[in-house]
């Protein structure tokens, strides 16, 4: 008995060992989706080295609005038409003139004139995707009421699968004379020179105005002061930042300043704070992958059409993968 123990004890020891170890990195899901104005979306397998087309858009879409709300499903938003016009002035009082009976109260003028607020009208419009079914529905729309340059209504409304709607939310802002432009129109919101990397065990990396600050455990603290002069046209120091999975580094980008060298994209250790060039020249939106082994990255070419890549961390050698507008790995 206790040899035939021996036997099997030993067979299945043969057995376990005969089968590979399971390398956990080979099985992270480090595929790439990215968008082409006025095509669609496209994804890209970094294990097969291929790109196949999800769905037709044929849209111009919004920057940074690329985004999964789950493994399977991505939002992206397209820009809408702008709109001016003007609109008559409310004071309670109505102008005296031949006037029809269905005018509206204005401000009190000249006999026969009008005077007019000046309003800007925008719309976005956010669609989901589903990456594995090619199934689409509209997410959500925001739109943009801007009066002269006083106050901007922000109304968000979202949808569920069926198309009802689901919420409905205004934010007001009240301008103060600070306004940034995006999309081609100038909204009086000051966040122009801000941007926060990924949130990765309450850690938060963000910029402003050129500085970076880790934001952890509801502690603030500068890491990186930009030693140049802050250039407020067009942008300078340190900017987009982005957490390692891990949470223990943070790539990000550096504008030396307009026609100033030294531009490139930097990783910091946020437990030694050595910071390492990674390149030379100047890309955007660099963005860790799954298990932390590339860099997804942009490099502008002309409008809305930026050259893709796969930066390797390790051999610090990139591969391009595509032209197109957003881009983003498959959480």
């Amino acid at each position: 008995m206790d040899k035939f123990l021996a036997i099997l004890i030993l067979f299945l020891g043969l057995q376990c060992s005969s089968q590979p170890t399971r390398n956990i990195n080979l099985y992270i899901d480090n595929v790439v989706i990215y968008s082409v104005d006025k095509d669609g979306l496209y994804r890209y397998d970094l294990s097969t080295d291929k790109s196949i087309k999800i769905t037709t858009l044929n849209e111009i879409f919004i920057d940074n609005s690329l985004t999964f709300i789950n493994d399977s499903v991505v939002v992206i938003g397209y820009k809408g038409q702008i709109i001016n016009e003007a609109r008559d002035k409310v004071t309670g009082e109505r102008l005296i003139c031949p006037c029809s009976s269905t005018d509206s109260l204005i401000v009190r003028g000249l006999v026969g004139s009008y005077k007019y607020d000046r309003y800007t009208l925008y719309k976005q419009t956010y669609q989901a995707v589903n990456i594995t079914n090619q199934k689409s529905w509209l997410y959500q729309t925001i739109d943009y009421e801007h009066k002269e340059m006083d106050t901007l209504t922000v109304t968000t409304t979202k949808f569920n699968f069926d198309g009802d709607i689901i919420s409905i939310a205004d934010t007001v802002y009240r301008c103060n004379n600070i306004s940034y432009s995006s999309d081609g129109l100038t909204f009086c919101k000051p966040e122009r020179f801000y941007s926060s990397s990924n949130s990765v065990k309450n850690k938060q990396v963000y910029s402003k105005k050129g500085n970076l600050y880790l934001r952890e455990n509801n502690t603030e603290t500068l890491i990186l002061e930009y030693d140049g002069h802050f250039d407020p046209k067009f942008g300078s120091g340190y900017y987009q930042p982005t957490l390692s999975p891990d949470g223990n580094k943070v790539i990000f980008r550096y504008l030396a300043g307009f026609l100033k060298s030294g531009s490139g994209l930097f990783e910091l250790d946020l437990k030694t704070m050595k910071k390492m060039k990674l390149t030379k020249d100047d890309y955007f939106h660099p963005t860790y992958s799954p298990d932390g082994r590339y860099l997804l990255i942009g490099k502008t070419q002309h409008q809305y059409k930026n050259d893709i890549y796969i930066f390797d961390l390790k051999t610090k050698k990139r591969k391009k993968i595509g032209k197109g507008a957003l881009f983003t790995w498959r959480k």
